[in-house]
């Protein structure tokens, strides 16, 4: 039996601050809003009248609005499990990936801890049936080709996999490899899907119960 559990790492976005300053004063926030008669631009910081909006500009002020930037991104589950794996017979898992981003987004995957049962066995990464790596898909379907590895369909994936038959080997944390990335764009999209397909085919050495890690990084384009 094998279970992989996954986490999720949000990169975090640097604080921003706004300084206005002049011979008579020094203005300092971390957000600035212009409202008019009609409407707000937004909800948090200095709201400024027109007469106020005006005398700013007078003193060389350009005063201008940007829209707010969001990012989400989540996993349908938590953890993968494959029971009852046999000996050179695949196993699947699918784990679904959501994200929705303004100003677009990248997703990056690593194994942060290799599949390693408490005896110190391993299930290890795949070659698929010829030199697939962690940076090179290929396709995977001779069953005598074991190990682990993923393929990816869906929105915004990599167009390294042609089909569900071309697989990567993780990166693996352990062995100083960068995280790979899996899926993303550069524009705004409201929501895109993806399923993560995990493939394990097992020697007949592996017949423990084997725990690993893959780490989720969610990389906003602010």
């Amino acid at each position: 039996m094998v279970v992989l559990f996954m986490i999720i790492i949000l990169s975090p976005t640097s604080l921003k601050a706004l300084q206005m300053e002049s011979q008579r004063y020094l203005i300092e926030s971390e957000d600035v809003s212009i409202s008019t008669d009609e409407q707000t631009i937004s909800e948090s910081g200095f709201p400024l009248s027109n007469s106020e909006k005006i005398e700013f500009e007078k003193n060389g002020y350009i005063i201008t609005s940007k829209p707010s930037e969001s990012f989400s991104f989540s996993l349908e589950k938590s953890n993968l499990d494959f029971p009852g794996l046999s000996p050179n017979k695949p196993s699947t898992a699918t784990n679904k990936l959501s994200a929705s981003s303004t100003s677009g987004y990248q997703i990056n995957i690593v194994q942060q801890t290799p599949l390693t049962s408490l005896t110190g066995d391993a299930i290890n990464q795949t070659t698929c049936n010829d030199k697939c790596s962690n940076i090179h898909a290929s396709i995977w379907t001779d069953n005598s080709k074991t190990g682990i590895g993923y393929t990816i369909k869906g929105d915004d994936f990599s167009e390294d996999f042609k089909n569900i038959n071309f697989f990567k080997a993780f990166a693996q944390e352990i062995k100083k490899q960068k995280p790979v990335s899996v899926m993303g764009n550069s524009g705004t999209k409201n929501i895109s899907e993806a399923e993560l397909i995990i493939k394990i085919i097992p020697t007949a050495n592996n017949t423990d119960i084997y725990n690993g890690v893959v780490q989720f990084q969610a990389l906003p384009n602010f």
